[in-house]
Parts: structure tokens; C-alpha cells; sequence
């Protein structure tokens, strides 16, 4: 019974940490966040919107397993969003930091 508990238990929390991405295109950021299997929202926002980018991995488990914390700072109402347990690689957040830079420019 135990070990079946653990199996169940481990079949949610996958479905969890797979339902949970981010879309990353050159106009906006979308968020699909499933925090249980019947509780799931989205969180949509514009590239021209942000302000800052940066990704944090904090103690040896994150390393290991390369995820860590994502966030993102708005520009106005001064809102930060934090992606917990994201796996976007140093690349990744360059080509983001390049998109919010070539939209800052083109606003000018």
C-alpha cells in the first residue's frame, strides 16, 4: 500500500511539473501554471512591457539538476513575475534579454 501511494503520489507530481511551461515569442511571455491537477491559470506578458530579465539557481540540488527561479520585472506598475523551477538555460536568457532590448529601442 505504501509503495503504491508513492507511485500515485509521484504520477501526480510529474503531471504537475510537466503541466507547468513557458512560451517565450518576440511579442510577449506566456506562463501556463497547473498547481494541482484541477487548478490551472495562465499568465500572458508583453515583451514591451518588460523591464528586466534575470534567472537565479540557488544551492547544490538546483545546479545539479539545472533548474532554478526566472523572473521578470515590469516596466509601470512595477510588477516582478517568478517562474519557480524553470529550467531555461544561460541562452535562452540571452536571446529574452536581446528581445526586451530590441523592443526597448524600437520605442524610442
Amino acid at each position: 500500500a505504501l509503495l503504491a501511494a508513492a507511485v500515485i503520489i509521484g504520477a501526480v507530481a510529474m503531471m504537475i511539473y510537466r503541466g507547468n511551461k513557458i512560451f517565450i515569442t518576440n511579442q510577449r511571455v506566456i506562463q501556463l501554471i497547473m498547481e494541482s491537477p484541477v487548478s490551472n491559470s495562465t499568465n500572458i506578458i508583453e515583451i514591451k512591457k518588460i523591464e528586466d530579465a534575470s534567472f537565479k539557481q540557488e544551492g547544490i540540488l538546483q545546479k545539479l539538476f539545472g533548474y532554478g527561479t526566472f523572473r521578470l520585472s515590469t516596466v509601470g506598475d512595477e510588477t516582478t513575475y517568478t517562474f519557480k523551477y524553470s529550467d531555461i538555460t544561460p541562452e535562452e536568457l540571452k536571446e529574452v534579454s536581446k528581445l526586451i532590448s530590441r523592443k526597448k529601442e524600437s520605442k524610442k
